[in-house]
């Protein structure tokens, strides 16, 4: 008994020992749960809930261990992330069959008591077994991985912004998505951004922030009462609010609020009304505190020193923000101010852009430019209508893909040239344009070349063709010039020769007229003498028409017989057609038109002129016909009347029709070149619309050509021709005559004493005016020609006319002139003379000077 109760005594001290040393480990173990940093637990998997959880737990999630007693069973749900719960399940649920000894892990996130989310890296391993073995609890030991979560994630969103600032899109659209990546990473309730407009940092992009507070709060810009902005000292406009204070730089340094790179932000905005009323007013506006926004943070965005915009994060929790947080926007901030800045440099290029391609555009010259491998890089407007093809059809193609290989051999030397020495190269071309017009062109081609060395051509076309058309048109007017010229050097030369021959026409009329009156009556003598004076009448029309023909005057309408025209050119028609061309007329009437004799002379001669050109190689008739036609009603152009149709048909070789609706039209021509000028028919048809009348044409090819021309009947008859047996007017007058022809002075001064007068002569005009100085009134009628010595007719008329007034003069001339004829009239000279004249008319005009 002693020996039992000896080691139930044993026993009793050996439990106090084992309990002592339990209690001692258990204390040890508190103590190091109690110091760890790590978060420890254990869960219980069936009744899920923590059964013990260390200190760090309850300080990490803000709770008591009474308030996590009483979640009881209701623990995961009221504190896992919703996102992690499957997770964490699947990973109990994993753990009941895990085998000792071996630790899982897992990140999830809790839920602070503060409403925040915390992340941790758990490790857990099985505590305690079933008696089937399976696991009932799971010892776990977690870290606090929040930071670096968070560190994970604000890498994550800056890469991906840095991605979308990098996206070559629209602003807009990548404001857009950076707001909402923004938003989804903070969970605020309000994200804006501003952006510099003018003078204004209007919102660019908002989420989450009301209608009414963006209409409110748009514009920061201090206005008077008229709207005007108000501006600083140093002449910056004032901004309103705490917005405007970020955006001008206007930072209170002494306050907490506000960071070294001038960003603000408040985690409980009831005490900014509380420095308002201290120092400042902060809130000028107060619309966030009014809206209940309890934090708020303002980001400048910048690229280098210059303000850009803002980025405004709003949240009606307080305590949303810490300084990493702030640290972190603003390196977004910074990232989006500088692509800002690369976005404006980008719209102002690629306005820039713009405008140059509307001052290129509107060039009408086309543009293009090239690379190395004459790929065109740009083209104009122009140089698209030229090509025939759209901008986005050109660009990247070569000429090859527009113009005949002949062409672009020529074109690409001249790139390479360019390309080669870098020299200008100014080159005339021909090129077609998209309809077939064969276009003259000049291409001035110059070297670019940029900052990697890269050479460009860059070219501009000039399209000549007008000019050219012009330069040559401008050619054959000057050619007609010279022709004109040489011929009014003809007509004054005709002049010329006509005043001298009419001189000595006068001079045989005057002496055949003078024998006729003083030889006997044999009428052998009489016959050959009149034969004479009729001879020297032809020779004085044929000089007429020279002169007629060679004078440039204005048209002067008079009666006359277009087949007396017919008649006297006949001659010279006849004197310039080969033996090869045979004429015939057929004049049948004989009625008078009002025309002018020089121009319907020179109708005729190129009207025929022209078909012998027609007939030149092989011959063939010439016909004239003149007849009479009558319109009884309205007839084409032609009113009803009577008219004189004069015909010129040949037939040579013809025309097409489209060549016969071209052949009045100035310039054209079909003859070789330097055969003609084109103006002849232009001419021709101008003269006769001048006439009242009309031209036809009728031809047809290898048939010949048929010209008609009507132009309005006249009727007054042509006065009827001098009679050489009508007796000549006499008298006894006293007559100065003056004349430096001295067998023309002799002959007609010795008919005019024959015929009665007192004629007194010279050949000097200083001789004669001395002669009337002396007795001005010794003489009854003064007769002079134009063309003298020393001084003129109508000088000599001028003096004597001073001397005595209205006395009475005959000018006579070789060869009459407008200006002349004018000048004579403006002295008073009633009579004017164009020599020679038969002694019968000179009789006649005498008598008349002497009675009026």
């Amino acid at each position: 008994m002693v020996i039992i109760m000896k080691k139930i005594e044993n026993s009793s001290e050996d439990k106090q020992k084992i309990e002592k040393a339990l209690k001692k480990s258990q204390i040890f173990i508190g103590q190091i749960l109690a110091t760890t940093p790590n978060l420890i637990y254990v869960y219980d998997l069936n009744r899920k809930c923590n059964v013990y959880t260390n200190h760090e737990i309850l300080g990490f999630l803000g709770y008591t261990s009474e308030e996590i007693k009483n979640m009881g069973n209701e623990f995961l749900k009221n504190i896992l992330h919703p996102e992690d719960m499957n997770r964490v399940i699947e990973h109990h649920e994993n753990m009941i069959v895990a085998p000792d000894g071996d630790i899982y892990s897992i990140e999830y996130r809790m839920k602070h008591s503060g409403g925040s989310w915390k992340w941790i890296c758990s490790r857990d391993t099985v505590f305690k077994r079933n008696s089937e073995g399976l696991a009932e609890q799971i010892l776990g030991t977690a870290i606090d991985i929040t930071e670096i979560k968070t560190a994970e994630s604000r890498q994550s969103l800056a890469v991906r912004i840095l991605e979308i600032l990098n996206h070559p899109e629209e602003k807009l659209k990548v404001i857009q998505k950076i707001l909402n990546l923004l938003k989804e990473f903070t969970g605020f309730h309000a994200i804006g951004i501003r952006l510099k407009e003018g003078e204004e940092y209007p919102y660019y992009v908002v989420n989450g922030f009301a209608e009414d507070f963006i209409k409110t709060e748009n514009y920061l810009c201090h206005r008077d009462s008229s709207g005007n902005i108000i501006l600083s000292e140093k002449g910056n406009p004032i901004l309103d609010c705490l917005c405007g204070k970020i955006l001008s730089g206007n930072i209170a340094s002494y306050l907490p609020y506000y960071t070294e790179k001038g960003s603000f932000w408040c985690n409980n905005t009831s005490r900014l009304t509380e420095i308002n009323s201290d120092k400042e007013e902060l809130c000028t506006r107060k619309k966030c505190i009014t809206e209940g926004y309890r934090s708020i943070a303002l980001i400048p965005l910048k690229s280098g020193n210059e303000t850009v915009g803002l980025l405004q994060l709003n949240d009606k929790k307080p305590n949303c923000f810490t300084w990493e947080m702030i640290n972190f926007f603003e390196g977004i901030s910074s990232s989006i101010g500088i692509a800002f800045t690369r976005w404006k440099a980008m719209e102002s290029l690629k306005e820039t852009k713009d405008y140059l391609y509307k001052i290129i555009n509107s060039i009408g010259d086309p543009i293009f430019v090239k690379d190395e491998k004459h790929r065109f890089l740009l083209v104009n407007d122009a140089e698209c209508n030229l090509l025939g093809h759209k901008r986005e059809e050109i660009i990247e193609k070569t000429d090859y893909d527009f113009l005949p290989k002949e062409q672009v051999h020529v074109f690409w030397e001249k790139d390479d040239i360019v390309l080669q020495t870098g020299e200008e190269n100014v080159n005339e071309e021909e090129v077609n344009d998209p309809h077939g017009n064969t276009l003259t062109i000049i291409t001035k081609k110059t070297l670019y070349k940029d900052n990697n060395g890269n050479k460009y051509i860059v070219g501009i076309i000039r399209d000549i063709t007008d000019r050219k058309k012009s330069e040559e048109e401008k050619e054959k007017m000057e050619k007609q010039l010279r022709q004109a010229q040489k011929m009014e050097s003809i007509g004054t030369l005709a002049g010329g020769i006509a005043h001298d021959f009419n001189n000595i026409l006068g001079t045989i009329i005057s002496y055949s007229e003078l024998g006729l009156n003083t030889v006997s009556d044999e009428l052998s003598v009489k016959n050959s003498l009149e034969g004479i004076i009729r001879a020297g009448n032809r020779a004085k029309d044929i000089i007429r028409q020279i002169i007629t023909f060679s004078r440039q005057t204005d048209i002067e309408l008079k009666p006359v017989s277009l087949g007396q025209i017919i008649k006297e050119t006949l001659p010279l028609i006849r004197s310039s057609l080969p033996s090869t061309i045979k004429i015939k007329t057929l004049i049948n009437t004989d009625g008078i038109v009002m025309a002018d004799h020089a121009q319907i002379s020179q109708i005729l001669l190129n009207l025929c002129s022209n078909a012998m050109d027609s007939m030149i190689e092989h011959g063939g008739v010439l016909e004239i016909n003149l007849s009479r036609l009558n319109i009884m009603s309205e007839y084409t152009d032609l009113k009803p009347g009577d008219y004189i149709v004069l015909a010129v048909t040949d037939t040579g070789q013809g025309m097409a029709k489209d060549i016969v609706e071209r052949i009045f039209d100035p310039f054209f021509t079909t003859k070789n070149h330097g055969k003609g000028s084109g103006m002849g028919l232009s001419v021709v048809h101008g003269i006769v619309k001048s006439h009242g009348g009309i031209i036809k044409v009728w031809s047809k090819p290898q048939k010949g050509s048929s010209f008609q021309i009507s132009i309005p009947e006249f009727y007054n008859p042509v006065p009827e021709k001098e009679n050489l047996h009508e007796s000549v007017p006499t008298g006894k007058e006293k007559i100065l005559f003056i004349d430096d022809e001295e067998d023309l002075l002799f002959s007609q001064s010795q008919m005019l004493k024959f015929q009665g007068y007192n004629v007194t002569t010279t050949t000097s005009s200083i001789e004669a005016l001395e002669k009337f100085q002396k007795n001005p009134c010794n003489f009854d009628l003064i007769i002079t020609d134009q063309t003298m010595p020393d001084m003129t007719g109508i000088e000599i008329v001028k003096k004597i006319l001073h001397i005595r007034p209205g006395m009475p003069v005959i000018l006579c001339t070789g060869y009459s002139e407008k200006s002349i004829e004018d000048e004579a009239k403006s002295l008073g000279i009633k009579y004017l003379i164009t020599k020679p004249v038969t002694a019968k008319n000179f009789a006649k005009i005498i008598r008349n000077a002497l009675e009026q």
